[in-house]
Protein backbone atom coordinates (compact mmCIF):
# COMPACT_ATOMS: atom_id res chain seq x y z
CA UNK A 1 0.00 0.00 0.00
CA UNK A 2 3.04 1.98 0.97
CA UNK A 3 4.71 1.50 -2.48
CA UNK A 4 1.54 2.39 -4.62
CA UNK A 5 0.99 5.68 -2.24
CA UNK A 6 4.77 6.23 -3.24
CA UNK A 7 4.38 5.54 -6.34
CA UNK A 8 1.14 7.42 -7.10
CA UNK A 9 2.50 10.92 -5.48
CA UNK A 10 5.40 10.67 -8.00
CA UNK A 11 2.92 10.53 -10.80
CA UNK A 12 1.08 13.47 -9.53
CA UNK A 13 4.23 15.37 -9.68
CA UNK A 14 5.20 14.23 -12.97
CA UNK A 15 1.82 15.05 -14.34
CA UNK A 16 2.00 18.93 -12.79
CA UNK A 17 5.92 19.12 -14.57
CA UNK A 18 4.01 17.98 -17.55
CA UNK A 19 1.61 19.66 -17.86
CA UNK A 20 3.80 22.98 -17.18
CA UNK A 21 5.65 21.67 -20.21
CA UNK A 22 2.81 21.57 -22.42
CA UNK A 23 1.29 25.28 -20.74
CA UNK A 24 4.54 26.62 -22.09
CA UNK A 25 4.45 25.63 -25.37
CA UNK A 26 1.85 27.71 -26.59
CA UNK A 27 3.40 31.01 -25.56
CA UNK A 28 6.57 29.73 -26.96
CA UNK A 29 4.83 29.66 -30.61
CA UNK A 30 3.69 33.08 -30.37
CA UNK A 31 6.54 34.68 -28.95
CA UNK A 32 8.25 32.87 -32.12
CA UNK A 33 5.65 33.75 -34.83
CA UNK A 34 5.62 37.63 -33.23
CA UNK A 35 10.24 37.38 -33.70
CA UNK A 36 10.30 40.24 -36.10
CA UNK A 37 8.33 42.59 -33.66
CA UNK A 38 9.97 45.33 -32.86
CA UNK A 39 9.32 48.49 -30.39
CA UNK A 40 8.53 51.85 -32.66
CA UNK A 41 10.94 54.25 -31.59
CA UNK A 42 9.22 57.16 -30.60
CA UNK A 43 9.54 60.55 -33.37
CA UNK A 44 9.48 64.43 -31.91
CA UNK A 45 9.48 66.97 -34.52
CA UNK A 46 12.03 69.59 -31.75
CA UNK A 47 11.12 72.78 -34.00
CA UNK A 48 7.38 72.24 -33.74
CA UNK A 49 7.28 70.15 -30.42
CA UNK A 50 10.69 71.68 -28.49
CA UNK A 51 11.57 69.61 -25.40
CA UNK A 52 10.38 71.59 -22.27
CA UNK A 53 12.57 69.92 -19.80
CA UNK A 54 16.40 69.35 -20.55
CA UNK A 55 17.78 66.10 -19.11
CA UNK A 56 20.52 65.33 -16.82
CA UNK A 57 22.27 62.08 -17.03
CA UNK A 58 23.83 60.26 -14.31
CA UNK A 59 26.04 57.52 -15.48
CA UNK A 60 26.79 54.94 -12.67
CA UNK A 61 29.26 52.30 -13.74
CA UNK A 62 29.62 49.47 -10.43
CA UNK A 63 32.41 47.97 -10.11
CA UNK A 64 33.89 44.85 -7.76
CA UNK A 65 37.30 43.32 -8.38
CA UNK A 66 37.18 43.55 -11.79
CA UNK A 67 39.76 43.07 -14.43
CA UNK A 68 41.46 46.00 -14.16
CA UNK A 69 41.52 46.46 -17.85
CA UNK A 70 38.24 46.35 -17.96
CA UNK A 71 37.05 48.95 -15.70
CA UNK A 72 39.47 50.82 -17.78
CA UNK A 73 37.91 50.56 -20.91
CA UNK A 74 34.40 51.04 -19.36
CA UNK A 75 35.53 54.29 -18.21
CA UNK A 76 37.07 55.51 -21.46
CA UNK A 77 33.75 54.70 -23.37
CA UNK A 78 32.21 56.48 -20.35
CA UNK A 79 33.65 59.54 -20.37
CA UNK A 80 33.71 60.30 -24.23
CA UNK A 81 29.89 60.16 -24.76
CA UNK A 82 28.63 62.68 -27.14
CA UNK A 83 26.44 64.69 -24.63
CA UNK A 84 26.99 68.29 -22.69
CA UNK A 85 29.29 68.06 -20.45
CA UNK A 86 27.35 70.56 -18.25
CA UNK A 87 24.12 68.15 -17.87
CA UNK A 88 26.09 64.84 -16.96
CA UNK A 89 27.50 63.20 -13.75
CA UNK A 90 29.65 59.99 -14.11
CA UNK A 91 30.25 57.51 -10.83
CA UNK A 92 32.67 55.52 -11.21
CA UNK A 93 31.55 52.92 -7.54
CA UNK A 94 33.67 50.61 -6.55
CA UNK A 95 33.00 47.92 -4.08
CA UNK A 96 36.57 45.87 -4.76
CA UNK A 97 38.08 44.82 -1.09
CA UNK A 98 41.51 44.88 -2.78
CA UNK A 99 43.33 48.11 -2.11
CA UNK A 100 46.22 47.40 -4.97
CA UNK A 101 43.24 47.41 -7.18
CA UNK A 102 41.17 50.18 -6.00
CA UNK A 103 43.83 52.45 -5.92
CA UNK A 104 44.67 51.75 -9.71
CA UNK A 105 41.12 52.93 -10.13
CA UNK A 106 41.12 55.76 -8.11
CA UNK A 107 44.01 57.01 -9.87
CA UNK A 108 42.89 56.40 -13.18
CA UNK A 109 39.51 58.34 -12.59
CA UNK A 110 41.47 61.13 -11.17
CA UNK A 111 43.63 60.68 -14.33
CA UNK A 112 41.01 61.27 -16.56
CA UNK A 113 39.30 64.35 -14.43
CA UNK A 114 42.13 66.15 -14.81
CA UNK A 115 42.42 65.83 -19.04
CA UNK A 116 38.55 66.29 -18.82
CA UNK A 117 37.57 68.71 -16.36
CA UNK A 118 34.61 70.03 -17.28
CA UNK A 119 33.10 66.66 -16.67
CA UNK A 120 31.74 65.86 -13.33
CA UNK A 121 33.75 62.49 -12.88
CA UNK A 122 33.96 61.06 -9.49
CA UNK A 123 34.97 57.74 -7.51
CA UNK A 124 33.32 56.07 -4.91
CA UNK A 125 34.07 53.55 -2.18
CA UNK A 126 32.08 51.88 0.02
CA UNK A 127 33.56 50.49 3.39
CA UNK A 128 31.25 47.38 3.91
CA UNK A 129 29.29 46.06 1.24
CA UNK A 130 25.91 45.85 2.43
CA UNK A 131 23.34 44.59 -0.30
CA UNK A 132 25.68 43.94 -2.56
CA UNK A 133 25.09 46.01 -6.12
CA UNK A 134 21.79 46.92 -5.12
CA UNK A 135 23.58 48.82 -2.11
CA UNK A 136 26.75 50.23 -3.89
CA UNK A 137 24.29 51.87 -6.73
CA UNK A 138 22.52 53.54 -3.82
CA UNK A 139 25.42 54.99 -2.10
CA UNK A 140 26.18 56.48 -5.31
CA UNK A 141 22.39 57.72 -5.93
CA UNK A 142 22.52 59.38 -2.04
CA UNK A 143 25.67 61.28 -2.47
CA UNK A 144 24.76 62.17 -6.78
CA UNK A 145 21.19 63.38 -4.84
CA UNK A 146 23.03 65.35 -2.52
CA UNK A 147 25.59 67.24 -4.61
CA UNK A 148 22.49 67.77 -7.68
CA UNK A 149 20.81 69.47 -5.05
CA UNK A 150 23.39 71.99 -4.10
CA UNK A 151 23.84 73.09 -7.28
CA UNK A 152 20.13 73.17 -8.27
CA UNK A 153 19.68 70.59 -10.95
CA UNK A 154 16.84 69.07 -8.75
CA UNK A 155 14.61 70.20 -6.41
CA UNK A 156 15.01 73.99 -7.64
CA UNK A 157 12.68 75.97 -9.92
CA UNK A 158 15.07 75.22 -12.57
CA UNK A 159 15.52 71.39 -12.25
CA UNK A 160 16.25 68.95 -14.45
CA UNK A 161 14.92 65.36 -15.08
CA UNK A 162 17.57 63.17 -14.35
CA UNK A 163 18.11 59.69 -16.29
CA UNK A 164 20.56 57.30 -14.75
CA UNK A 165 22.41 54.92 -17.02
CA UNK A 166 24.00 52.30 -15.25
CA UNK A 167 26.75 49.96 -17.07
CA UNK A 168 28.89 46.54 -15.14
CA UNK A 169 32.45 46.19 -15.75
CA UNK A 170 32.64 44.69 -19.14
CA UNK A 171 30.50 46.98 -21.02
CA UNK A 172 31.50 49.40 -23.98
CA UNK A 173 29.43 52.62 -24.03
CA UNK A 174 28.62 53.61 -27.72
CA UNK A 175 29.01 57.42 -27.97
CA UNK A 176 25.88 58.54 -28.66
CA UNK A 177 24.27 56.31 -25.74
CA UNK A 178 22.19 59.38 -24.49
CA UNK A 179 20.69 61.06 -27.09
CA UNK A 180 19.41 57.86 -28.56
CA UNK A 181 17.41 56.86 -24.49
CA UNK A 182 16.47 60.09 -24.18
CA UNK A 183 14.02 60.18 -26.61
CA UNK A 184 11.69 57.51 -25.02
CA UNK A 185 11.22 59.63 -21.76
CA UNK A 186 9.61 62.10 -23.67
CA UNK A 187 6.87 59.46 -23.19
CA UNK A 188 5.71 60.37 -19.25
CA UNK A 189 4.26 56.57 -18.82
CA UNK A 190 8.41 55.12 -19.52
CA UNK A 191 10.37 54.62 -16.35
CA UNK A 192 12.73 52.23 -17.71
CA UNK A 193 14.50 51.43 -21.00
CA UNK A 194 16.68 48.50 -21.69
CA UNK A 195 18.77 48.37 -24.76
CA UNK A 196 20.06 45.52 -26.54
CA UNK A 197 23.61 43.71 -25.89
CA UNK A 198 26.25 42.25 -28.25
CA UNK A 199 28.98 40.42 -27.10
CA UNK A 200 32.60 41.02 -28.08
CA UNK A 201 34.11 37.22 -26.77
CA UNK A 202 31.36 35.55 -28.15
CA UNK A 203 34.13 34.24 -30.99
CA UNK A 204 36.37 33.22 -27.68
CA UNK A 205 35.76 29.42 -28.07
CA UNK A 206 32.61 26.72 -29.31
CA UNK A 207 31.26 27.19 -26.12
CA UNK A 208 31.20 30.85 -26.27
CA UNK A 209 29.43 31.15 -29.46
CA UNK A 210 26.95 28.28 -28.00
CA UNK A 211 25.88 30.70 -25.32
CA UNK A 212 26.07 33.40 -27.30
CA UNK A 213 23.36 32.24 -29.46
CA UNK A 214 21.56 30.89 -26.63
CA UNK A 215 21.42 34.95 -24.91
CA UNK A 216 20.74 36.36 -28.71
CA UNK A 217 17.56 34.75 -28.59
CA UNK A 218 16.35 34.99 -24.92
CA UNK A 219 16.74 38.64 -25.21
CA UNK A 220 15.84 39.28 -29.28
CA UNK A 221 12.98 37.01 -29.15
CA UNK A 222 11.66 36.52 -25.92
CA UNK A 223 12.46 39.77 -23.66
CA UNK A 224 12.39 42.15 -27.01
CA UNK A 225 9.10 40.79 -28.46
CA UNK A 226 7.40 40.93 -25.11
CA UNK A 227 8.04 44.37 -24.58
CA UNK A 228 7.06 44.91 -28.66
CA UNK A 229 3.69 43.34 -27.70
CA UNK A 230 3.02 45.39 -24.89
CA UNK A 231 3.41 43.01 -22.36
CA UNK A 232 5.63 42.85 -19.54
CA UNK A 233 9.71 43.28 -20.15
CA UNK A 234 12.66 43.27 -17.50
CA UNK A 235 15.12 45.67 -16.89
CA UNK A 236 19.03 43.66 -17.18
CA UNK A 237 20.68 45.61 -14.75
CA UNK A 238 22.98 47.16 -16.97
CA UNK A 239 22.78 48.77 -20.45
CA UNK A 240 20.07 50.58 -19.45
CA UNK A 241 18.51 53.81 -18.08
CA UNK A 242 15.57 54.65 -15.49
CA UNK A 243 13.94 57.69 -14.64
CA UNK A 244 15.27 58.98 -11.45
CA UNK A 245 11.48 59.81 -10.15
CA UNK A 246 10.59 56.46 -10.49
CA UNK A 247 13.59 54.77 -8.98
CA UNK A 248 13.48 57.13 -5.84
CA UNK A 249 9.46 56.17 -5.58
CA UNK A 250 10.26 53.08 -4.31
CA UNK A 251 13.38 54.39 -1.97
CA UNK A 252 16.56 53.32 -4.54
CA UNK A 253 17.29 49.34 -4.88
CA UNK A 254 15.82 47.12 -2.94
CA UNK A 255 18.77 44.43 -1.44
CA UNK A 256 16.16 41.67 -0.57
CA UNK A 257 16.76 39.73 -4.13
CA UNK A 258 19.24 37.83 -6.13
CA UNK A 259 17.87 40.31 -8.47
CA UNK A 260 17.39 44.02 -8.26
CA UNK A 261 16.84 45.26 -11.50
CA UNK A 262 14.15 42.34 -12.47
CA UNK A 263 12.44 43.04 -9.23
CA UNK A 264 12.46 47.05 -10.17
CA UNK A 265 10.70 46.20 -13.47
CA UNK A 266 8.09 44.07 -12.28
CA UNK A 267 7.55 46.13 -9.38
CA UNK A 268 7.22 49.42 -11.53
CA UNK A 269 5.10 47.91 -13.70
CA UNK A 270 2.30 46.53 -11.42
CA UNK A 271 2.01 50.14 -10.77
CA UNK A 272 1.50 51.12 -14.37
CA UNK A 273 5.13 52.33 -15.21
CA UNK A 274 6.31 50.65 -19.11
CA UNK A 275 9.76 49.05 -19.19
CA UNK A 276 10.88 49.60 -23.31
CA UNK A 277 13.04 46.73 -24.46
CA UNK A 278 15.10 48.66 -27.71
CA UNK A 279 17.59 46.32 -29.11
CA UNK A 280 18.20 49.45 -31.63
CA UNK A 281 20.54 50.45 -29.58
CA UNK A 282 23.27 48.37 -28.68
CA UNK A 283 26.08 47.78 -26.16
CA UNK A 284 29.28 45.67 -26.36
CA UNK A 285 29.96 43.33 -23.46
CA UNK A 286 31.63 40.04 -22.46
CA UNK A 287 30.07 36.92 -21.82
CA UNK A 288 31.48 34.74 -18.50
CA UNK A 289 35.04 33.74 -18.44
CA UNK A 290 33.84 30.32 -18.43
CA UNK A 291 31.52 27.24 -18.08
CA UNK A 292 31.75 27.38 -14.51
CA UNK A 293 31.37 31.12 -14.39
CA UNK A 294 28.29 30.74 -16.52
CA UNK A 295 27.01 28.14 -14.40
CA UNK A 296 26.92 30.04 -11.20
CA UNK A 297 25.55 33.19 -12.97
CA UNK A 298 22.57 31.33 -14.87
CA UNK A 299 21.83 29.63 -11.28
CA UNK A 300 21.70 32.78 -9.37
CA UNK A 301 19.92 34.36 -12.54
CA UNK A 302 16.87 31.60 -11.49
CA UNK A 303 17.44 31.76 -7.92
CA UNK A 304 16.68 35.60 -7.99
CA UNK A 305 13.59 34.97 -10.12
CA UNK A 306 12.10 32.53 -7.48
CA UNK A 307 12.96 35.49 -4.96
CA UNK A 308 10.77 38.19 -7.59
CA UNK A 309 8.12 35.97 -7.99
CA UNK A 310 7.19 35.06 -4.13
CA UNK A 311 7.55 38.93 -3.58
CA UNK A 312 5.68 40.35 -6.39
CA UNK A 313 3.33 37.49 -8.12
CA UNK A 314 0.42 38.72 -6.07
CA UNK A 315 0.77 42.65 -6.78
CA UNK A 316 1.44 42.04 -10.73
CA UNK A 317 -2.54 39.84 -10.44
CA UNK A 318 -3.90 42.34 -8.51
CA UNK A 319 -2.83 45.46 -10.34
CA UNK A 320 -5.59 48.00 -11.32
CA UNK A 321 -2.60 49.06 -14.39
CA UNK A 322 -2.04 45.66 -16.43
CA UNK A 323 -4.45 43.98 -18.75
CA UNK A 324 -5.63 40.69 -18.42
CA UNK A 325 -2.87 39.57 -21.61
CA UNK A 326 0.15 41.52 -19.30
CA UNK A 327 -0.86 39.59 -16.10
CA UNK A 328 -1.37 36.33 -18.19
CA UNK A 329 1.74 36.85 -19.92
CA UNK A 330 3.68 38.17 -16.35
CA UNK A 331 2.39 34.59 -14.60
CA UNK A 332 3.71 32.85 -17.55
CA UNK A 333 7.38 34.66 -17.07
CA UNK A 334 7.38 33.09 -13.54
CA UNK A 335 5.36 29.77 -13.32
CA UNK A 336 5.78 28.52 -17.05
CA UNK A 337 9.15 29.76 -18.39
CA UNK A 338 11.67 29.89 -15.50
CA UNK A 339 10.13 26.97 -14.03
CA UNK A 340 11.23 25.06 -17.37
CA UNK A 341 14.08 23.50 -16.17
CA UNK A 342 12.77 21.99 -13.42
CA UNK A 343 9.59 20.69 -14.85
CA UNK A 344 12.22 18.81 -17.27
CA UNK A 345 14.83 17.64 -14.73
CA UNK A 346 11.30 16.27 -11.92
CA UNK A 347 10.02 14.76 -14.54
CA UNK A 348 12.96 13.05 -16.01
CA UNK A 349 13.97 11.92 -12.49
CA UNK A 350 10.50 10.57 -11.86
CA UNK A 351 9.92 8.85 -15.20
CA UNK A 352 10.72 5.38 -13.72
CA UNK A 353 8.30 5.38 -10.71
CA UNK A 354 5.38 6.71 -13.04
CA UNK A 355 6.36 3.86 -15.69
CA UNK A 356 5.60 1.38 -12.82
CA UNK A 357 2.40 3.59 -11.58
CA UNK A 358 1.07 3.45 -15.05
CA UNK A 359 1.42 -0.40 -14.98
CA UNK A 360 -0.23 -0.72 -11.78
CA UNK A 361 -3.09 1.37 -13.60
CA UNK A 362 -3.32 -1.02 -16.72
CA UNK A 363 -2.62 1.68 -19.15
CA UNK A 364 1.02 1.30 -19.75
CA UNK A 365 1.11 2.23 -23.63
CA UNK A 366 -0.02 5.49 -22.42
CA UNK A 367 3.08 7.08 -21.20
CA UNK A 368 4.76 6.59 -24.70
CA UNK A 369 2.25 8.38 -26.08
CA UNK A 370 2.64 11.33 -23.24
CA UNK A 371 6.25 11.13 -24.39
CA UNK A 372 5.96 11.60 -27.88
CA UNK A 373 3.41 14.48 -27.07
CA UNK A 374 6.09 16.23 -24.53
CA UNK A 375 8.99 15.75 -27.25
CA UNK A 376 6.50 17.26 -30.17
CA UNK A 377 5.90 19.92 -28.19
CA UNK A 378 9.07 21.03 -27.50
CA UNK A 379 10.24 20.51 -30.90
CA UNK A 380 7.66 23.09 -32.44
CA UNK A 381 7.89 25.11 -29.04
CA UNK A 382 11.24 25.37 -27.64
CA UNK A 383 14.19 24.16 -30.08
CA UNK A 384 12.94 26.55 -32.74
CA UNK A 385 12.86 29.59 -30.60
CA UNK A 386 16.57 28.82 -30.36
CA UNK A 387 17.06 28.61 -34.27
CA UNK A 388 19.96 31.53 -35.73
CA UNK A 389 19.39 32.30 -39.31
CA UNK A 390 22.30 34.05 -41.40
CA UNK A 391 20.19 36.98 -40.82
CA UNK A 392 20.67 36.71 -37.21
CA UNK A 393 24.55 36.09 -37.68
CA UNK A 394 25.23 38.44 -40.29
CA UNK A 395 26.57 36.06 -43.11
CA UNK A 396 24.82 34.62 -45.89
CA UNK A 397 25.61 31.59 -48.29
CA UNK A 398 24.43 28.13 -47.34
CA UNK A 399 28.29 27.27 -45.58
CA UNK A 400 26.77 30.20 -42.97
CA UNK A 401 23.48 28.75 -42.77
CA UNK A 402 24.92 25.16 -41.95
CA UNK A 403 26.82 27.00 -39.07
CA UNK A 404 23.80 28.45 -37.69
CA UNK A 405 22.24 25.01 -37.74
CA UNK A 406 25.39 24.04 -35.82
CA UNK A 407 25.81 26.90 -33.21
CA UNK A 408 21.59 25.93 -33.09
CA UNK A 409 22.25 22.59 -31.86
CA UNK A 410 25.51 23.19 -30.03
CA UNK A 411 23.44 26.25 -27.63
CA UNK A 412 20.64 22.98 -26.95
CA UNK A 413 23.01 20.69 -25.47
CA UNK A 414 24.70 22.64 -23.11
CA UNK A 415 21.34 24.81 -22.76
CA UNK A 416 19.58 20.99 -21.38
CA UNK A 417 22.87 20.70 -19.55
CA UNK A 418 22.73 22.91 -17.54
CA UNK A 419 19.19 21.93 -16.68
CA UNK A 420 20.36 20.06 -13.50
CA UNK A 421 22.18 23.33 -12.28
CA UNK A 422 19.40 25.76 -13.22
CA UNK A 423 16.93 23.19 -11.30
CA UNK A 424 19.47 23.56 -8.35
CA UNK A 425 19.20 27.24 -8.34
CA UNK A 426 14.92 27.06 -8.53
CA UNK A 427 15.17 25.04 -5.84
CA UNK A 428 17.18 27.27 -3.30
CA UNK A 429 14.92 30.45 -4.47
CA UNK A 430 11.42 28.50 -4.14
CA UNK A 431 12.85 27.20 -0.70
CA UNK A 432 14.00 31.17 0.33
CA UNK A 433 17.49 29.81 0.85
CA UNK A 434 20.16 33.01 1.30
CA UNK A 435 23.52 32.20 0.09
CA UNK A 436 26.32 33.52 -0.56
CA UNK A 437 26.46 35.59 -4.12
CA UNK A 438 29.79 35.61 -6.02
CA UNK A 439 30.73 38.11 -8.63
CA UNK A 440 30.54 36.95 -12.18
CA UNK A 441 34.18 36.72 -13.64
CA UNK A 442 34.83 38.70 -17.00
CA UNK A 443 37.92 39.20 -18.94
CA UNK A 444 38.83 41.62 -21.77
CA UNK A 445 40.02 39.94 -25.02
CA UNK A 446 38.70 36.54 -26.81
CA UNK A 447 41.30 34.27 -24.96
CA UNK A 448 39.58 30.79 -24.84
CA UNK A 449 39.29 30.51 -20.86
CA UNK A 450 36.12 28.07 -20.61
CA UNK A 451 37.92 26.46 -18.02
CA UNK A 452 39.27 29.39 -15.88
CA UNK A 453 39.52 28.82 -12.39
CA UNK A 454 39.06 31.84 -10.90
CA UNK A 455 36.08 31.20 -8.49
CA UNK A 456 35.67 31.81 -4.60
CA UNK A 457 35.82 29.30 -2.53
CA UNK A 458 32.33 29.31 -1.39
CA UNK A 459 31.90 29.76 -5.31
CA UNK A 460 33.96 26.26 -5.71
CA UNK A 461 31.65 24.38 -3.05
CA UNK A 462 28.69 25.31 -4.49
CA UNK A 463 30.08 24.13 -7.96
CA UNK A 464 30.67 20.99 -5.95
CA UNK A 465 27.16 20.46 -4.63
CA UNK A 466 25.55 20.91 -8.01
CA UNK A 467 27.76 18.60 -9.46
CA UNK A 468 26.57 15.99 -6.99
CA UNK A 469 23.23 16.56 -8.23
CA UNK A 470 23.80 16.83 -12.05
CA UNK A 471 25.55 13.12 -11.42
CA UNK A 472 22.39 11.77 -9.90
CA UNK A 473 20.59 12.90 -12.80
CA UNK A 474 23.42 11.92 -15.21
CA UNK A 475 22.43 8.18 -13.35
CA UNK A 476 19.46 8.36 -13.64
CA UNK A 477 20.06 9.05 -17.19
CA UNK A 478 21.59 6.15 -18.00
CA UNK A 479 19.78 3.71 -16.63
CA UNK A 480 16.17 4.65 -17.61
CA UNK A 481 16.14 3.85 -21.47
CA UNK A 482 17.52 0.26 -20.28
CA UNK A 483 14.23 0.23 -18.14
CA UNK A 484 12.18 1.60 -20.36
CA UNK A 485 12.97 -1.30 -23.10
CA UNK A 486 12.62 -3.78 -20.67
CA UNK A 487 9.01 -3.26 -20.64
CA UNK A 488 8.64 -2.77 -24.13
CA UNK A 489 8.30 1.46 -24.31
CA UNK A 490 10.61 1.39 -26.99
CA UNK A 491 9.79 4.45 -28.78
CA UNK A 492 9.93 6.63 -25.20
CA UNK A 493 13.31 4.88 -24.81
CA UNK A 494 14.43 6.62 -28.03
CA UNK A 495 13.38 9.64 -26.91
CA UNK A 496 15.55 9.44 -23.32
CA UNK A 497 18.80 8.16 -25.25
CA UNK A 498 18.96 12.13 -25.89
CA UNK A 499 19.51 13.19 -22.12
CA UNK A 500 21.14 9.93 -21.64
CA UNK A 501 24.07 11.27 -23.77
CA UNK A 502 23.28 14.81 -22.87
CA UNK A 503 23.63 14.58 -18.57
CA UNK A 504 26.10 12.53 -18.51
CA UNK A 505 28.49 14.58 -20.91
CA UNK A 506 27.53 17.08 -18.72
CA UNK A 507 28.60 15.61 -15.31
CA UNK A 508 31.97 14.36 -16.82
CA UNK A 509 32.63 17.75 -18.10
CA UNK A 510 31.80 19.39 -14.76
CA UNK A 511 34.22 16.97 -13.28
CA UNK A 512 37.44 17.59 -15.25
CA UNK A 513 36.67 21.92 -14.57
CA UNK A 514 36.46 20.79 -11.02
CA UNK A 515 39.51 18.93 -11.19
CA UNK A 516 41.32 21.51 -13.03
CA UNK A 517 40.11 24.52 -10.69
Amino acid sequence: MLTKLALGCCFIIFFICVLGIVLEAPFRIYLYLQRNRRVERPHHDEAAQPRKKPYFHLIQLPVFNEDFSLVAQLLQSAVTLEYPKDRMMVQLLDDSDDPLLSKKIKTLVEDLSMAAPDLQLCYLHRTERKDFKAGNLNHGLITAQSVLEKKGIVGSARSHEVLISIFDADFVVPTDYLDKVEQWFSETGVGVVQTGIDFYNRHASHYHQAIAVFQDNLHKRDFSVRSACGHLSTFRGSAGTIRMQMLAAYGFWAGDTQIEDVDLSFCAQADGWRVVYDSSICCSSSLPSGANEYKLQQRSWVKGLMEVMKKNLHPLITSKHLGMSQKLFGVEFFALFALQPLFMVISHLLIIPTCLFWHILGQPFSLDVTALLIFGLLWVSHIPFLSVSARDIGVEGSERALDGITQMIRSFFIMVGLFSALTFGLIEGLAGRRVHRDRTIKRNGEKDDTAYPEVSTKGSQLLKTIWYFELLVAGNSLVTPFFLLSLDHTSTALIYLIPAVIYPVQAFWSYSLLRKG
